[in-house]
């Protein structure tokens, strides 16, 4: 890919197209993965964001109800640099058996190459069939 950039998104995640081209733009020299954010009361049921000026500092996958000290959320979309398949190719199996792009993710946080971006306009998880009959209604 070279220095090309990529879109990931979860398959059941909807959100405005307008953010994606947001997103793209914070990929500045020295940011390798933007990470969409959305601001809920508590992100015990997702993964806390945590940053500081913007950056990433860390990521707590389903963190329990109520200790958080973030309000971000991850939104389930990111854009990346090809230097995730670097940090890919350095993670080894999960206890699952699985290669996790959250470990690369994890990689880059560490080093401040991962900044937020606070998702502007709707977000809606459609994994189940009510939420896709009420994005339906939404859209």
């Amino acid at each position: 890919m070279g220095e090309e950039y990529f879109l990931f998104t979860f398959v059941d995640i909807l959100t405005e197209t307008s953010d994606y081209a947001a997103m793209r733009a914070k990929l500045k020299p020295g940011v390798d993965a933007v990470a969409a954010v959305r601001h809920v009361p508590d992100p015990w049921q997702g993964a806390a964001v945590y940053e500081q000026d913007g950056v990433v500092t860390r990521i707590i996958e389903k963190p329990p109800q109520g200790t958080s000290t973030t309000n971000w959320n991850s939104a389930g979309v990111y854009c990346f640099r090809a230097a995730v398949f670097d940090e890919l190719a350095k993670v080894p199996k999960s206890p699952r058996g699985e290669y996790e792009l959250t470990s690369a993710v994890e990689s880059l946080v560490a080093q401040g190459r991962v900044v937020i971006h606070a998702l502007e306009g709707i977000w809606r998880d459609i994994g189940r069939p009510e939420d896709l009959e009420a994005a339906q209604n939404e859209v």
